[in-house]
């Protein structure tokens, strides 16, 4: 009811966020979230009378949430969450009807923010998946025996316990948000922050890139048109 809106799209099998520059959302949470509005069991109303509307905060200008689901072009459901009627439950109307019932989904279940949808794993890699590390001036490789070395060094000269936090660190990155890329291109005209490349075991090269933007980082990386948002303690 504050004019805060998400859209999610079936798109070539999976789902993207259009209203967020058509960002790949969460596939499970929105198949979850259509698994719970199937499995709904709307049960008695709790109440049918006009005014309930307003009283359960589902009417068409006070409410928690508007739902739409549609099939191409056809509304094939639409209704009102309102107020909490307990744990992971609201109160909710159909929008052609007047009563109000109770259902099993929360409002934050249905959160109107593009970023609570998004798939947060964009930018992860498999460990497995991955050969070699060029962060700097430090190269790792990794061996036939499925263990780090450090180029220019012995095996007795390699902290396993780091090198692992480090292969953890860049193929486990989590994005927070995407951003407009008319604001985030000019931040990579300069010096990056980090840099660093992936080899994967096909000989695809991945390569990140990182800009500082006030009190976090935007991130481009080679396989993607998208600038990432990342809270600054990844990065630092």
């Amino acid at each position: 009811s504050e004019g805060e809106e998400v859209l999610l799209q079936r798109q070539d099998g999976g789902w993207i966020i259009p209203t967020a520059f058509s960002a790949p959302a969460n596939a499970v949470q929105v198949e979850d979230m259509l698994k719970k509005l199937s499995d709904v069991n709307q049960g008695l109303a709790v109440a049918t009378t006009k005014g309930a509307a307003r009283r359960f905060k589902t009417a068409e200008d006070d409410f928690e949430r508007h739902l739409i689901l549609k099939e191409g072009e056809a509304v094939v459901a639409d209704f009102y969450l309102g107020l909490s009627s307990g744990f992971r439950h609201s109160h909710a109307r159909l929008a052609n009807q007047d009563a109000v019932f109770n259902v099993s989904i929360s409002d934050f279940e249905a959160a109107a923010d593009p970023d609570k949808w998004l798939d947060r794993t964009l930018a992860d890699v498999h460990a497995e998946d991955i050969k070699d590390i060029e962060l700097n001036d430090i190269r790792l490789i990794k061996t036939e025996e499925k263990t780090w070395t450090l180029e220019g060094a012995t095996a007795e000269q390699v902290n396993a316990e780091e090198v692992n936090k480090l292969v953890e660190k860049v193929t486990g990155i989590s994005v927070q948000s995407v951003l407009d890329p008319v604001e985030a291109e000019p931040l990579f005209a300069q010096d990056p922050a980090v840099e660093f490349t992936l080899t994967k075991t096909d000989n695809n090269k991945l390569v990140y890139v990182f800009a500082a933007q006030d009190d976090h980082y935007a991130l481009k990386m080679s396989e993607s048109e998208l600038y990432f948002k990342l809270d600054s303690w990844q990065v630092e």
